[in-house]
């Protein structure tokens, strides 16, 4: 495929996803994260959690089935 033919499919697909995720936030209302969203948006969107994660103080004993 040539060079030219490719720059062009890429852009025509790009501008076909840019336009559907505007129209996406236009209907929904909100705007969505993307790669390049500061970490102040991230931030607000994420529910703290109100009970820490506990790590299990187990040790299991695995049994060896060797027969002679």
């Amino acid at each position: 495929m040539p060079i030219w033919l490719r720059k062009y499919t890429f852009n025509e697909i790009k501008t076909f996803y840019e336009k559907e995720r505007e129209e996406y936030e236009k209907a929904s209302g909100k705007n969505t994260l993307t790669a390049d969203s500061g970490k102040e948006k991230f931030a607000n969107n994420v529910k703290p959690s109100t009970k820490p994660i506990e790590v299990p103080a187990f040790v299991s004993k695995v049994k060896s089935n060797t027969k002679k």
